[in-house]
């Protein structure tokens, strides 16, 4: 283990993760993700990137299909490029979980799981943390994270759902070359052919 962690205890790191993205207000990574459905025998793989500027944020996959998921803080926009479809929700309708809301500041890993360390985080140097929900949740079984231990970034992060499926991420760093823009122009995607999907009024 990283020496600066030799004496930390998984409650410690936990609490400079929090503490970190508490004081982060933007930040960009690209993302290699991999999902196995153990009930069908299958794992998809997908890639692409991530970027914050708190409130506002947006996921952008790149393969094996286009799929933007962007919010100002206010709304939240599913745009997808294959179904030439945007579906629109208030973001006060989506609940986001500890294990995401977290990476905007928002959510508190500290306050919503029980930590220990351990090693099954692949990627190199990474600090590994297990993390277990302090409530019972119908959707998480067990979290992993590999962490930075010089800058308490996440690097890995993997997801055992209740289910038995897992959600893994790797994260790589990246330097945006224009800025990221975190909205969505409805008439013009109308224009191109898409279709909307929103609540009403």
């Amino acid at each position: 283990m990283h020496l600066v962690l030799a004496a930390a205890t998984a409650a410690q790191l936990l609490a400079r993760v929090d503490a970190h993205y508490q004081k982060t207000s933007s930040f960009s990574a690209g993302f290699v993700q991999e999902y196995v459905n153990t009930v069908v025998g299958k794992t998809t793989k997908s890639k692409g990137t991530v970027d914050v500027q708190r409130p506002s944020m947006r996921w952008d996959y790149t393969a094996p299909t286009k799929i933007h998921f962007i919010s100002d803080g206010t709304t939240l926009w599913e745009v997808d490029e294959g179904l030439k479809q945007v579906i629109v929700t208030s973001i006060a309708n989506v609940l986001l979980p500890a294990s995401v809301s977290f990476i905007t500041g928002k959510g508190s890993l500290a306050k919503s799981f029980t930590a220990s360390l351990d090693t099954v985080c692949t990627t190199k140097g990474a600090a590994c943390v297990k993390l277990v929900p302090s409530a019972a949740s119908a959707q998480v079984a067990a979290i992993w994270l590999g962490v930075d231990p010089t800058s308490f970034e996440v690097e890995e992060s993997i997801v055992l759902e209740v289910g038995g499926n897992t959600n893994h991420f790797w994260f790589t760093k990246r330097t945006l070359k224009t800025p990221a823009t975190f909205g969505v122009d409805l008439k013009a995607l109308a224009k191109k052919g898409y279709t909307v999907v929103q609540p009403k009024p």
